[in-house]
């Protein structure tokens, strides 16, 4: 029995500590009513309210609690934005300056009503992801390594198109229009695509008489075969295509990154887009060259196949009204005139003097140039 006292002895000592680490951790900040205050805000955003949460910041500023006996983070740049929006802005600034220890030039309110490409594809979350009636259905097909997104920003404004994003095979089936995008890596989206049955969708669609097109690594995929003897990409060196296009494709270490003219075969209206990709592709033997565009330096670019097939290394072609009304063409009688002709280029400009009339409005810019020219 003497044996089992040092045994107690030790149970009852990790028995205390385990008590002791069950006691509250003093917190590092206090935080007052802020929690329930700027949640009555949130819900109902009335003067009461705002008044009772700047009463809550100037508590948790003036009197601070916790360990560390400072405000809690964030909280004086939530009250110096909030005294700007309450139409004090030098209070406002004054108190934002003391925080950062930097000029604070103004505090720009954010801006939903301007159309700015985005250049994130986590963006993409934000897009319609399913078909709707009574207009052109494009979908641009889902990749796992999308790029150049942008490229269907123009669509996204036209009142004849309703697009969408998928790599659901009934949703691809709605489609009118077929778009398999740029990708970061050809050979791994292509492979997936085999995988999730989205490949023999888009064959399938395309045997149903739905228009398909492909740019830049989408052009890659819709041909016979992809291969990277190199291992530009990755592990994977070979794959068979879509086979909707007879064009093979070969990867190379050297990227193609080049400004571009062209015009459609049946019309001289100039366009304008670009290129950057890895890789060339050729057309197989025994098949004759039926290009999409023709360069100003003469080049022919691109394939057609038939009426309803093509692709091209051309990013930004969509922006072209004159190819946009090119693709819509077969739904001439479901559509009305609305967009046709429409100038992107001149909408883009007209979105960003928009942002530059609010930053101008919202940022002392005098003052920038001031300390640009010390």
């Amino acid at each position: 029995m003497r044996h089992l006292y040092p045994l107690r002895s030790v149970l009852y000592a990790l028995g205390a500590l385990l008590l002791s680490s069950c006691a509250t951790t003093p917190s590092l900040y206090g935080w007052g009513n802020y929690e329930a205050t700027s949640y009555a805000v949130a819900k109902t955003p009335s003067e009461q309210n705002l008044q009772r949460l700047i009463q809550v910041y100037e508590e948790l500023i003036t009197h601070p609690k916790g360990t560390r006996q400072l405000p809690p983070p964030g909280i004086c740049a939530e009250y110096g934005y909030l005294l700007i929006k309450q139409g004090k802005p030098e209070e406002g600034r004054k108190l934002l300056e003391e925080l950062c220890g930097v000029p604070v030039l103004g505090v720009v309110p954010y801006l939903t009503d301007v159309h700015i490409e985005e250049e994130d594809s986590v963006a993409l979350s934000r897009r319609a992801f399913s078909s709707q009636q009574g207009k052109v259905n494009i979908a641009v097909v889902l990749l796992r390594y999308i790029s150049n997104y942008t490229d269907f920003a123009r669509l996204e404004q036209d009142e004849r198109i309703h697009l969408f994003y998928t790599n659901n095979v009934e949703e691809l089936q709605s489609a009118d229009i077929i778009i398999v995008p740029g990708s970061k890596s050809t050979l791994s989206d292509l492979y997936e695509l085999r995988r999730n049955g989205v490949a023999q969708a888009i064959v399938r669609a395309h045997r149903a008489g739905k228009t398909i097109l492909g740019i830049c690594g989408g052009y890659q995929i819709l041909g016979q075969e992809v291969i990277d003897p190199q291992g530009v990409e990755g592990e994977l060196q070979r794959l068979p295509g879509l086979g909707l296009l007879p064009i093979t494709t070969e990867m190379a270490a050297e990227k193609v990154t080049t400004q571009a003219s062209f015009t459609l075969l049946d019309d001289p209206t100039p366009c304008t887009g670009y290129e950057i990709h890895m890789g060339q592709s050729r057309i197989i033997e025994g098949f004759d060259p039926s290009p999409l565009v023709r360069m100003t330096d003469g080049r022919e670019e691109g394939y057609l196949a038939g009426t309803h097939c093509m692709g091209t290394y051309l990013h930004g072609i969509l922006d072209n009204a004159v190819f946009v009304d090119y693709l819509l063409r077969p739904f001439a009688d479901r559509i009305q005139d609305t967009g046709a002709g429409w100038d992107y280029e001149a909408f883009k400009q007209e979105q960003y003097d928009r942002l530059a009339d609010h930053l101008r409005e919202h940022v002392d810019l005098e003052r920038i140039y001031q300390i640009m020219c010390v």
